[in-house]
This record gives C-alpha cells, sequence and structure tokens, in this order.
C-alpha cells in the first residue's frame, strides 16, 4: 500500500501537479499539457528573438551607411531590443538568426573627422583638393574642405586636417590652430617638402592609415615667443623658429642673451637664430646651425656672422627661458617669427623665448623612415662624385 501510494505521487509530480494524489487520470493529463506549454512559449519566444536580432543587425547595417543615427542611438536601439546595453555578445560580427547567418555591422564609433585645406596660390591645389574630398567622403566624415589664407574655426573640432600646399602653408596652419593643436597631415604641391611628407597619391593610397594610426603621429616642440616692444607685449607661436635680422642700413647689431635668468653673451653680428629641433632644417641649417632630431626636446641658439670667432651655435633645454635683449640695433632690426610674422625692435626691446604649451602635431608618411627626407631631399651624407 505504501509503495503504491509512493508511484502515485510520484507520477503526480512529474505532471506538474500540486493536488490530491488520488485525482483522476484525466486531471493529471491536463497538468502535464500544463507542464510542456511553458516549453513551447519558450520556443516560440526563442524565435522571435531571433527575428528581432536579425532586424536590429539589418537596421544597424542601414543607418550606419547612410549616417541616420550616431552610436549613441544605436545603444538606446540595442536597449529596447534586448533591454540592455551593447555588450561582448552583440559582437558587429557575431553570427545571429537561422542558418547563423554572418551580419557585417560597421563601426560608427570609428568613423573619423577630417578637415581638408588647400593654399590657393599653389597649383594643382583645387584639383587636389576635389580628388582628397571624394576619396575621403567614402571612409570618413569630412566636416570642411576649402582653399583660403585661413582655416575656418570648426577645424578644429576635427581628427586630422589635410593641408594641400608646402611646408610654409602647413606651419601657417599649426600657428593659427594656437592650444587646439590637431593633428596635420601635409600634402607637398609645393617646392621641398620637408614637413609635408605626402604626395597626393601616396594619401590618396594610405588615407585610412594617416587618417586611423595614432601611431603615425609625430609630436613636436613649438616656441612661445614673447616681444616687449615700447612697453606692448606680443605672443604667438613659432613652429620653425624665431629670427632676429639686423635689417637696414645692415651694420652690426648688438644682442644680450641671457638663459634662466644667468648671462650667457653679448654676440655682435647680422642677428640670431632661435628654433625649435623640427626648425634645425630650415635657417637655422643654412646658417651652419646643427641639425637635430625632430623629437630631442631641445631649443637651438644659432649666431648669424658672428664678429667672433668663439661664438658658436649651442642647444639647451627646451624647458630654458631665453631673453634676448637689443643693445645696439638698426632702423630695420626685425624680430621674424616663422617667415610670416615680423615685428620691428628698438633698442632696449626684449625678445622672450620658452616652450609652447602645445605641440605641434604632424602626421608621417607610412612609407618613409627616420631620416627619408633629410637624405633624399637635402642630401645629407651624400658621398662625392669620384667618376
Amino acid at each position: 500500500m505504501h509503495k503504491n501510494n509512493h508511484l502515485q505521487a510520484k507520477a503526480t509530480f512529474k505532471a506538474g501537479s500540486t493536488s490530491n494524489p488520488n485525482q483522476s487520470s484525466r486531471n493529471r493529463i491536463s497538468s502535464s499539457a500544463v507542464a510542456k506549454r511553458p516549453c513551447v512559449e519558450n520556443k516560440k519566444l526563442t524565435q522571435r528573438t531571433h527575428s528581432l536580432q536579425i532586424a536590429k543587425y539589418f537596421l544597424c547595417d542601414l543607418v550606419w551607411t547612410f549616417g541616420f543615427l550616431d552610436f549613441s542611438h544605436l545603444v538606446a536601439l540595442q536597449t529596447c531590443v534586448h533591454q540592455q546595453p551593447l555588450g561582448r555578445r552583440h559582437h558587429p560580427f557575431r553570427r545571429v538568426g537561422p542558418g547563423r547567418r554572418v551580419i557585417k555591422m560597421k563601426n560608427a564609433a570609428a568613423r573619423r573627422r577630417v578637415y581638408l585645406f588647400g593654399n590657393p596660390s599653389k597649383s594643382h591645389a583645387q584639383e587636389a583638393i576635389e580628388r582628397l574630398t571624394k576619396a575621403a567622403s567614402a571612409k570618413f566624415e569630412v566636416v570642411g574642405a576649402s582653399l583660403g589664407k585661413q582655416i575656418a574655426d570648426h577645424a578644429r573640432d576635427a581628427d586630422r586636417i589635410v593641408v594641400v600646399g608646402g611646408d610654409g602653408t602647413l606651419i601657417g596652419v599649426a600657428r593659427s590652430l594656437g592650444s587646439r593643436q590637431v593633428p596635420l597631415i601635409g600634402v607637398n604641391v609645393g617646392k621641398l617638402g620637408f614637413l609635408a611628407e605626402f604626395s597626393l597619391d601616396d594619401l590618396v593610397k594610405d588615407f585610412d592609415r594617416a587618417v586611423n594610426d595614432d601611431s603615425l603621429i609625430s609630436r613636436r616642440a613649438a616656441l612661445d615667443v614673447q616681444i616687449e616692444n615700447g612697453g606692448v607685449r606680443h605672443s604667438s607661436p613659432a613652429i620653425n623658429d624665431c629670427v632676429i635680422q639686423a635689417g637696414p642700413p645692415f651694420r652690426m647689431i648688438t644682442l644680450g642673451v641671457q638663459v634662466d635668468g644667468e648671462h650667457l653673451s653679448n654676440v655682435a653680428g647680422d642677428g640670431l637664430i632661435v628654433c625649435t629641433p623640427s626648425g634645425s632644417t630650415a635657417h637655422n641649417l643654412s646658417a651652419g646651425g646643427p641639425i637635430v632630431q625632430p623629437d630631442v626636446d631641445a631649443m637651438i641658439l644659432t649666431p648669424l656672422n658672428p664678429h667672433s670667432l668663439t661664438h658658436k651655435p649651442i642647444v639647451v633645454n627646451r624647458e630654458s627661458k631665453l631673453e634676448i635683449t637689443a643693445l645696439a640695433v638698426n632702423e630695420g632690426t626685425t624680430a621674424i617669427i616663422d617667415g610670416q610674422e615680423s615685428h620691428p625692435l628698438r633698442s632696449a626691446d626684449r625678445v622672450i623665448v620658452c616652450r609652447y604649451a602645445h605641440d605641434f602635431l604632424l602626421v608621417r608618411n607610412p612609407k618613409h623612415g627616420r631620416w627619408h627626407n633629410l637624405v633624399t631631399k637635402l642630401h645629407w651624407g651624400q658621398a662625392p662624385n669620384y667618376a
């Protein structure tokens, strides 16, 4: 008797019933059907979830393709469909839906913004901008493209600025950015193109890497040049150099030099150059100054035609503060910043040069080595022709 009751209770438990063990067989069958119903409902829910997943991924692909939504909207869409934020199990390459079809979703978060700027005085600049705009539009968000002397204010919000011109154009853009430096991609349609490392064809071919690969960004020192002239202080960044030239009537001038408050020397001659490592291959090179690797934290001080056998170029730490005082100058003595901004100097005027708080950011050509331009464009170290 005890054994029969135990078996009957076991059967009732399997049927999902909580009623009396002596209930009818018909009731037990009905209870069993009710117990199986959640499994059917779960299967239908799973199929519906797969359908929603397929719809979601196709919708995401469409909106990312045509730019209707940004990434924040897609997170909200994901939450509505799955009641949870975008996570690892919703990877863009996840297999979903019947047949395990792979649906590839584009990564909107990686779509970078590009601004294109060209120097209208350079031949072929217009054609280059048009070609680059077309190439960039297929891969990035183009926030603007223009030819002119100044970039637009919203260019500072871009992830990269493509500069079509020469080194002077590139330096002018970097100076105009001021404290909001953006990595610059220089496309050379000028002469030498020492800083503007890309040709038009090079950039079109390597556009993806130039914009997306942050390891190509070269951080370079810039100078903060302050000129105290008649009680008024002018301040400006310098990417290459600040040059003090004697000017008309081209008599010898005398400049007093201090480093970190300590008097260094009085230099008599045609002037003085203070430059960055990037600018060491510009006017400094022509004046016999040293060539310094661009990422070295230093400033170079090079006298121009000093009336002395002992005044040679020196390299000081970038954290140093240089003070140059006009002791004896000409009517036309001038301080020139990057060859683009000039300030006349009178006796007792001071030029103060120190580190600029924001580095100049330049995108390197991935095809070129560290010394490529020095060797191929300036022909440094080229052996004599013994033929």
